[in-house]
């Protein structure tokens, strides 16, 4: 049996060395999923039909804000008719899942996605841009083409892209062809697509025309003949034969109406 005093200092020894164990066990572990944020990925900008620069990144934690491994995190489009690839994906060691976005093909629609683990959520924003231009269209014909000041149309040309989005800022060049002035002659689409030049006719040739191009594109063609412009007073009975129909612009001024019968 120990003297006293030397079994003092064995239970002594011993306290030192289970204290000493306590530290290696290293910090806590992460506790169960908590909340789940936007971490990365939010607010881009991208081009219709394209994904985006960046992935979404969601992150879970627990309730003291330490990333949670190993958690399912879905992710879901809340509108835009986008994709995200992948639907499904698990959080690594800090805590984080991603996946990539393609943006809808509607530039007009909110792009919104969300990402979903237990019971939490977390939102992202997008926009959509149109892509490059595709498609050159008339919105406005002439048929008669009246000489003058007076007989000036305005010709409206719209830009849009693959998917029918209107591309904004895109160059148009405008060329009258057997007379007659376009002004200007190169305008920019507004936000709507929309490109738009006044076309004064010659007095000159029968049949006229004016180009409107926007490269690489197919062009746009208004073609007219040479109209003759009438005016009636109440009442008046006028009567066209041959080739005095094929062309007539009558004023419509004043509410005026106009009558119309054909007859063989």
């Amino acid at each position: 049996m120990l003297p006293r005093s030397a079994a003092f200092l064995r239970l002594v020894f011993v306290g030192l060395t289970l204290a000493c164990g306590g530290d290696s066990a290293g910090p806590d572990k992460p506790g169960a999923a908590a909340a789940v944020a936007a971490a990365s990925g939010g607010a881009q900008t991208g081009t219709v039909g394209a994904v985006l620069p960046q992935p979404l990144v969601a992150k879970v934690t627990d309730a003291k804000g330490r990333g949670v491994p190993g958690i399912a995190v879905t992710f879901r489009i809340d509108a835009g008719n986008g994709i995200l690839s992948p639907a499904l994906d698990t959080t690594d060691a800090s805590g984080q899942a991603q996946s990539s976005w393609t943006m809808g093909t509607t530039a007009a629609v909110e792009q919104r996605a969300s990402a979903v683990a237990a019971a939490f959520s977390a939102s992202f924003t997008a926009t959509a841009q149109a892509g490059p231009a595709a498609t050159l269209e008339k919105i406005t014909d002439v048929g008669c083409a009246i000489p003058g000041a007076a007989g000036a149309r305005d010709l409206i040309v719209r830009v849009t892209d693959t998917f029918g989005n209107a591309v904004s800022q895109a160059r148009v060049d405008w060329a009258a062809t057997g007379g007659g002035t376009v002004t200007p002659a190169t305008s920019n689409t507004a936000v709507d697509g929309r490109a738009t030049s006044r076309w004064t006719a010659g007095g000159t040739e029968a049949s006229q025309s004016v180009t409107a191009t926007a490269a690489p594109l197919p062009a746009a063609l208004f073609a007219a003949q040479l109209g003759t412009s009438r005016t009636l007073a109440r009442f008046e009975v006028l009567t066209l034969t041959n080739d005095a129909m094929r062309c007539n612009d009558f004023a419509a001024g004043g509410g005026a109406r106009y009558l119309v019968t054909v007859t063989n």
